[in-house]
């Protein structure tokens, strides 16, 4: 028996945009695992979160990590939405922001910058019917890259191609 040869990154990410794009219901939950699979083993970001807001309404917690390694780092992340900064500016809408310079970062919540222990990272809220769904963490490309402008634009259209498919998938 030979085993498959092993997708190549850009493969995966090809795969993933492609059944994003088909215009069809598809669950959130494969939506979710979609996306995941594109940025940490397309794209080779090694710590990809994503967040949600908790029942309450009041903080935003991790309900995915890339693997073990990121969810023990970084799973007792928790962020004060009625704290003003970076993070409840961008659940107003969809959008993104690469945090690569001091002044952004201090915006972000103490709380997150002592976890994530990084000065280079991603964010994208993604909203549907102006309420927020899912707040995407990315930092850390494998092999000790660095973070480009050609992985920001992939994990925005990633981003928005998954929340054009959860979109489409929610009852009328």
């Amino acid at each position: 028996y030979n085993p498959p040869e092993p997708l190549s990154a850009q493969t995966i990410v090809n795969n993933c945009i492609a059944k994003l794009s088909v215009a069809q219901l598809v669950l959130p939950d494969e939506v979710w695992k979609l996306l995941m699979d594109g940025l940490h083993s397309g794209l080779g970001l090694s710590r990809v979160i994503f967040l949600g807001v908790n029942s309450s309404g009041q903080r935003l917690m991790p309900v995915c990590f890339s693997d073990s390694t990121t969810q023990s780092e970084l799973h007792r992340l928790s962020i004060d939405l009625a704290r003003p900064s970076l993070i409840s500016r961008l659940l107003e809408k969809t959008q993104a922001i690469w945090v690569k310079d001091s002044k952004v970062l201090n915006s972000v919540p103490v709380v997150m910058r002592g976890l994530v222990n990084s000065d280079s990272f991603y964010l994208m809220a993604l909203l549907v019917d102006n309420s927020p769904t899912r707040l995407v963490y990315a930092d850390q490309v494998r092999g000790g890259g660095e973070l480009s402008e050609a992985h920001y634009s992939q994990f925005k259209n990633l981003c928005k191609l998954a929340l054009t498919s959860i979109a489409r998938s929610a009852p009328p």
